[in-house]
């Protein structure tokens, strides 16, 4: 066989998809044309999606390496970055690999490299906990286009970057560059997908208030409080209140944030804040609830809770503060009524009328049925449901 016969061949195989008669054929006659293969654009191409085909990725480096392939080709550059893909979907991958073909693809300015680019950004921040790994990318090059799957609308890849980066340096409390990359992120991408601009917007003013800028901060989240009203987010507000001394608004805030309908396992910083907002007697059953809630998701005890003990089962406790809680809720700020009609219940939620001193029209994604006595406010003339009870 010579090698235009060879490199026929493996075209042949790749149309008919037989990718492992392709490697081993490579392995036939990998001595015989060691030259040729390493300068054949196509044939290598052509051997790295076999490789990918057989999930045999992992192989792709030292395939280059062995025959000593450059990326100087777009086409070879693509195939192998493509392999590198594969390796991080699969949690096998080396970063400096990653890092070197990120920092070739975003070279080449073609629309079919940036493609790998983006899956590779993708995948990979699903798959890669190292900080490092954002850092590999050339933000001023990612794409601001949204993009469109099984007809959901996701973000931009620049938008994906910006959410992924600055929740890194907030996390590494790196509050000073947190703020300024969030107020860049607001600054650059003009219309967000999924409420992702208020999610920016909360990390801003909870920067602010580890700079000590309490005042802004709570003048930020409550501004995004009403626009997206989130128990945690209020839970974060009375935080700051509690922090600047403003005990009796703290407490108010933390109460509507703790009658949420939402699991307690979720609610252990407003718990831990309403201890700190309630007599003895109280603040000690607060820390016990939340014993209680760590003992029985396996979580590690503080000294301090390993201290604390009372002859009351967990049911009785939670009866008794879930009882507490919803008597101190703000009597002008919640109504209360009665689920009477059900319109719609399908993936989006539910929608229907309840009944208090007139009419509401609702729609939640809380499971009510009709006949179930609700907790909710009036946010845009329409209730929104806070509490089942």
């Amino acid at each position: 066989m010579n090698y235009k016969n060879f490199s026929y061949k493996i075209y042949e195989l790749k149309q008919i998809q037989n990718f492992n008669e392709i490697l081993t054929l490579l392995d036939e006659y990998k001595s015989v044309f060691f030259d040729e293969i390493s300068k054949d654009k196509f044939v290598i191409s052509n051997i790295l999606m076999a490789l990918r085909k057989t999930n045999n990725s992992n192989l792709a480096n030292r395939f280059i390496n062995e025959f000593n392939i450059s990326f100087n080709e777009e086409m070879v550059l693509n195939g192998y970055g493509w392999c590198v893909y594969d390796n991080i979907k699969n949690k096998n991958f080396n970063l400096d690999e990653v890092k070197y073909i990120l920092s070739l693809l975003f070279q080449t300015n073609s629309n079919y490299s940036y493609n790998v680019i983006s899956n590779i950004l993708r995948i990979g921040l699903s798959n890669i906990d190292n900080p490092i790994f954002l850092d590999f990318f050339d933000k001023n090059k990612l794409s601001i286009s949204k993009q469109n799957y099984q007809g959901k609308i996701l973000p931009s890849d620049l938008e994906k970057w910006y959410l992924a980066k600055t929740k890194q340096l907030f996390n590494e409390k790196k509050y000073q560059e947190c703020f300024d990359l969030s107020n860049e992120a607001l600054e650059k991408i003009e219309n967000f997908s999924n409420f992702n601009d208020i999610w920016i917007a909360r990390r801003i003013a909870l920067s602010l208030a580890n700079l000590g800028k309490l005042d802004e901060a709570i003048q930020k989240l409550e501004k995004i409080y009403s626009t997206k009203k989130e128990w945690f987010i209020l839970a974060e507000i009375a935080e700051l209140y509690y922090k600047k001394g403003d005990l009796n608004k703290a407490f108010e805030l933390a109460i509507i944030a703790i009658n949420s309908n939402t699991k307690l396992e979720f609610k252990i910083g407003i718990i831990t804040l309403l201890s700190k907002l309630t007599d003895e007697n109280l603040s000690k059953k607060h820390l016990l609830l939340i014993k209680y809630i760590k003992q029985k998701n396996n979580w590690k005890l503080s000294n301090e809770l390993q201290n604390i003990n009372e002859d009351i089962d967990f049911n009785t406790l939670k009866k008794e503060l879930f009882s507490f809680w919803r008597d101190n809720l703000p009597k002008d700020l919640f109504k209360e009524g009665v689920i009477t009609k059900i319109l719609h219940d399908n993936e989006r939620g539910i929608v229907g009328f309840l009944k208090a001193d007139k009419d509401y029209y609702f729609s939640t994604k809380k499971r009510v049925k009709q006949g179930n006595k609700v907790v909710f406010e009036i946010v845009n003339d329409r209730a929104k449901i806070i509490k089942i009870l």
